[in-house]
């Protein structure tokens, strides 16, 4: 067995439980991995981390540091007020939709530096992502600790 950090291949030397708080309740799996002292005591620093099924279906997989950039996951930093209707001296094929350009600042997990990116947006597809963005702030309200 090679510890659980995708691609390495030194022996486990121990195990680690990464969600020891159960933060998914009564139906959260166990979440232990075995891992080589290197990424263990990166991982004990406070290296950033994401553990999830394995891409070849062989069990877990623990992706640390650069690897991160592989999921493609991008954080919200920041939505300026703003929107407009992109760049005027622009002319192209209809690869970007007729509507408005909404700047997002983001930072892809795995990565330092945000960035902002720009979104192109019709009406209709504004009115579907109002929507999405509506049901998750809800749900995410529900899911708040109340405070007295």
């Amino acid at each position: 067995m090679n510890c659980f950090v995708k691609d390495c291949r030194n022996d486990p030397v121990t195990a680690r439980d990464l969600d020891p708080g159960r933060t998914g309740g009564w139906a959260s799996l166990s979440y232990e991995v075995a891992l080589c002292q290197p990424h263990a005591d990166v991982i004990a620093a406070g290296a950033d981390w994401v553990c999830r099924g394995a891409e070849d279906g062989s069990g877990k997989e623990v992706l640390i540091g650069e690897q991160l950039k592989e999921l493609g996951q991008f954080v919200v930093q920041s939505v300026p007020g703003t929107i407009n209707s992109g760049k005027m001296s622009w002319h192209h094929s209809g690869v970007l939709p007729a509507g408005m350009m909404i700047p997002v600042n983001v930072q892809q997990v795995g990565e330092g530096k945000p960035r902002t990116i720009h979104l192109h947006i019709d009406a209709a597809r504004a009115r579907e992502l109002a929507e999405v963005l509506e049901m998750h702030a809800d749900i995410q309200e529900d899911r708040a600790p109340r405070t007295a």
